[in-house]
């Protein structure tokens, strides 16, 4: 599931707002105008990372969720059946 949600570009996140994605922004113009070479990378490197992380935690809280509302279902179900 992970590798379907992947991207190689830095593009907004699902669900991030303008703020966010303004803050994204700036951290990348800031590396292309003051990051030299391998610290420019590295910096590139680490959003990247982040950026996975925050989304495979979106997913995680989305199936979480998911599974809460399936969990209250049949527990209401349960209470209409007695």
């Amino acid at each position: 599931m992970r590798d379907s949600q992947h991207r190689e570009s830095h593009g907004p996140l699902p669900g991030s707002t303008p703020s966010t994605r303004r803050q994204t922004d700036a951290v990348e113009v800031r590396m292309q105008c003051e990051e030299p070479g391998q610290e420019r990378e590295d910096w590139r490197r680490s959003l990247h990372s982040l950026q996975e992380c925050i989304c495979e935690l979106l997913i995680r809280n989305q199936e979480l969720r998911m599974l809460l509302l399936d969990s209250a279902t049949s527990y209401q179900s349960r209470q209409a059946d007695q």
